[in-house]
């Protein structure tokens, strides 16, 4: 095993257990969105709504979205339509595999850039919710550490898909 496999299994061992960590917490938000309307819906049919449930399950399913990024891209649970690709040559796949986890992967940096410049705006701002008054830039902030992840996954993939396109060259 080379130096550079030892580095790629070591950082998807820790990559695996970040992911896992965020997935856990995307879980609870998961099911506390499930109480929480449950509980809203209960509300109204005895003594009065929740207030801010609409709010609540808006912030919650976008921690719910930014946080499973990662991990379902690990397990490669996310929709591939690769009918065409699948008939080309290894060696063609493995490049595709390459230049797509690449562009993703610069494209997902820029997302989580972007995602970080507009909490700092949030919270300069000083934008907080209608109902409950909450700051919007620590959800903000959530959103940008789901993509750091899901960006760091992409990573993984492209150097893991790099070493498939060298290693079949040297076939």
């Amino acid at each position: 095993m080379t130096r550079f496999e030892r580095f790629l299994a070591a950082f998807e061992k820790a990559l695996n257990h970040v992911a896992g960590v965020a997935q856990y917490i995307a879980i609870a938000v998961f099911v506390f969105m499930m109480l929480l309307t449950t509980g809203d819906v209960a509300g109204r049919l005895t003594i009065r709504p929740i207030y801010g449930t609409y709010e609540l399950t808006g912030i919650g399913l976008s921690i719910l979205i930014f946080f499973s990024l990662g991990r379902t891209q690990l397990k490669k649970e996310h929709i591939a339509i690769t009918f065409v690709v699948d008939r080309w040559p290894h060696r063609a796949q493995a490049i595709l595999n390459t230049v797509t986890y690449f562009v993703l992967s610069l494209l997902v940096a820029t997302l989580t850039w972007q995602m970080t410049v507009h909490a700092r705006r949030l919270m300069a701002g000083g934008d907080i919710t209608l109902d409950l008054r909450m700051p919007l830039y620590l959800f903000a902030y959530v959103a940008a550490l789901g993509l750091l992840i899901f960006t760091a996954t992409l990573l993984l993939e492209f150097l893991k898909s790099l070493l498939k396109v060298v290693r079949s060259g040297e076939q």
